[in-house]
């Protein structure tokens, strides 16, 4: 099963000058079947979501907002508790707070998904 993310940033920054680069990718980390060795995305599989935001510029960010959404309806959501991390359980909106992102710097993080 080939899951796929539609991945939107939308930066918002004090500092239009600023190169901010937002990439995101997933991983199959676990599976019912195969537990951790060569797990499959099969129903039951744990899936995490690996997010990554550069700052290029010599600025530092301050209060950033990235959003991206992803397909919810493919999975079972457990009850997140990740700072600076939203999740619209209605619309697959993910909203990233960041106080501020500082130059030459990347901020990476990651949430897990369990596969319906």
């Amino acid at each position: 099963m080939k899951i796929h993310l539609l991945i939107i940033a939308i930066c918002l920054f004090t500092n239009l000058q600023a190169k901010v680069h937002f990439t995101s990718d997933s991983k199959v980390i676990s599976d019912p079947y195969n537990l951790t060795n060569n797990p499959k995305r099969v129903p039951g599989a744990t899936i995490r979501h690996y997010f990554h935001i550069k700052n290029d510029s010599d600025k530092t960010l301050i209060n950033s907002k990235i959003s991206t959404t992803i397909e919810l309806s493919l999975f079972n959501i457990p009850n997140l508790k990740i700072d600076n991390l939203q999740i619209d359980r209605n619309s697959g909106k993910i909203i990233i707070s960041l106080n501020e992102i500082k130059a030459q710097k990347t901020t990476s993080f990651y949430f897990d998904l369990i596969l319906k």
